[in-house]
């Protein structure tokens, strides 16, 4: 055998009882445990509802900028930002879907979301960060949902929070961002 195989042996072996002993130690997962698939999001607040988008349809959150309006637009345009030196048109999520405008204060956050190339911001009340489930732990969209979220709801996720629990439904941006109606945005 030669030097470097046995030294490839050598490390090998190294490897295996590193193993061996972070299983012992619970450090790592023994090859028979089922290790389960995580779901990860961004969290937002609109219309008094929780929500979480798919953290890969979520590009960045921003704080609400400094907009020029568009005239002739419809309510939902709040305007175009200069975002590091490119025009990000901004939507007000929840006057796109019907619920009234949102008012803009302090918590206020644009989920920046790309779709054919084109980014976008969305404007919610709020955002609190990214959230993680565990996949398996994903339910049905609930039947309580208000009319106006139905179609971009695909499901929910239930968080236990001390004794309360929290609804975090599942928005679903790409159905958002097929919505035609989301780009016809003259008066």
């Amino acid at each position: 055998m030669s030097k470097e195989n046995k030294e490839q042996q050598q490390l090998f072996q190294l490897l295996r009882d590193i193993e061996a002993k972070n299983i012992v130690h619970n450090v790592l997962p023994a090859a028979d445990t089922d290790i389960k698939e995580e779901w990860s999001g961004v969290s937002f607040v609109t219309a008094g509802l929780h929500f979480v988008a798919r953290m890969g349809d979520i590009l960045e959150v921003l704080t609400y900028p400094e907009l020029t309006r568009v005239p002739r637009s419809k309510t939902w345009v709040k305007g175009v930002a200069n975002v590091r030196g490119n025009l990000l048109p901004i939507m007000d999520l929840k006057d796109f879907l019907g619920g009234g405008r949102t008012s803009v204060h302090r918590r206020s956050r644009v989920l920046v979301v790309e779709y054919n190339s084109s980014a976008t911001g969305l404007l919610v009340d709020d955002s609190m960060g990214i959230k993680r489930f565990y996949s398996e732990e994903r339910k049905t969209a609930p039947e309580s949902i208000d009319e106006m979220f139905k179609p971009y709801v695909d499901g929910v996720f239930i968080e236990e929070v001390g004794l309360e629990e929290f609804e975090w439904n599942i928005f679903n941006i790409e159905v958002l961002m097929q919505e035609q109606s989301f780009y016809r945005a003259a008066v």
